[in-house]
């Protein structure tokens, strides 16, 4: 029985039927519930960026909600936290740490390159860092990690 009801065609069988009722939108409202923070930290991480930026910049967050080394979940990908070297509590997203995330208002072309990510465009080549190209030279990502390519003004690491 598991195989069966684990099947896409046994649940929409069941829907259809009327047997599970409002499984579509609960589905749409997991799905916002992670369309909204990645089109906050987008808007505030790769603002001004073209689409392939801006997607670029999601689909490191969905690389990283997929990774071994980071939390389960795009939320918690985001709001992912430590101690810096002086002590200090920081983010992994400097718009978290400044909290311009909470006040973000994305647009409908952050929400058009959140729903190409989401869709399963990937220009990403498994990138799970980046960082603007214009930080100081020398930072931790470009003494820790292999950067991977430059697309606009961020450079992308794994």
């Amino acid at each position: 029985m598991a195989g069966i009801t684990n099947s896409p065609d046994y649940w929409k069988q069941q829907v259809k039927d009327g047997e599970v009722r409002y499984l579509s939108q609960l589905l749409i409202n997991i799905a916002n519930r992670s369309r909204d923070p990645l089109e906050r930290i987008v808007w505030t991480e790769a603002r001004g960026e073209d689409l392939k930026g801006q997607t670029l910049v999601a689909n490191v967050v969905l690389n990283r909600s997929r990774s071994k080394q980071f939390p389960d979940g795009i939320y918690n990908v985001i709001m992912q936290n430590g101690v810096n070297s002086q002590g200090i509590l920081t983010y992994q997203f400097i718009s978290v740490s400044d909290g311009s995330y909470e006040r973000a208002t994305p647009n409908d072309f952050t929400k058009q390159s959140v729903s190409e990510a989401l869709s399963g465009k990937d220009y990403s080549n498994g990138a799970l860092f980046f960082h603007a190209v214009h930080s100081v030279l020398g930072s931790w990502h470009e003494r820790n990690l292999m950067q991977l390519f430059i697309h606009g003004g961020h450079a992308f690491f794994v």
